[in-house]
């Protein structure tokens, strides 16, 4: 295994604990980054990077502390997950279970759910939530609930 981390190693988690089949009415690989295929089936998930925020401490041993050579070895990421159905309870039925799999996570090392990743999310925290219908366009009638989360991820450089 590569001993490299980034942050965008977190979807690698958010599709690894969304795609475990206990999510019902999901499919199985229906848990997208960014945005769905146009043939995408309902219900899916998409998860989007809102903001990364990087702490002031630095993961490399030995490198001038006034340089630009080190990253944080620790960043506050904020996600938005959306899940997206043809009818609201399914909707609410996806979010809740959703919740129920990134909210308060701890000690979840990338590297033991095999995930090709050396990071650790140390903690998350559930923020937000809303609650949308689409009427425009290819969208036409598709309920929309908005989450976003904070993950807190240690990187093992």
């Amino acid at each position: 295994m590569p001993n490299t981390a980034s942050p965008s190693d977190i979807g690698l988690a958010i599709s690894h604990l969304l795609n475990i089949n206990d999510i019902p009415p999901l499919q199985e690989n229906s848990v997208y980054p960014i945005q769905a295929p146009q043939n995408a089936l309902f219900p899916f998930v998409v998860y989007n990077t809102i903001s990364i925020i990087p702490t002031n401490t630095k993961g490399k041993i030995n490198v001038n502390p006034y340089t630009l050579d080190s990253m944080s070895s620790m960043d506050k990421v904020r996600i938005q997950v959306t899940s997206l159905a043809t009818n609201y309870a399914d909707a609410i039925t996806i979010s809740k279970k959703v919740r129920s799999k990134l909210d308060n996570l701890r000690n979840f090392n990338l590297a033991n759910a095999n995930l090709n990743s050396t990071a650790t999310i140390q903690s998350s925290q559930f923020q937000t939530e809303y609650h949308d219908v689409n009427t425009l366009g290819n969208l036409d009638g598709v309920y929309l609930v908005h989450q976003d989360y904070y993950f807190y991820i240690a990187y093992n450089y």
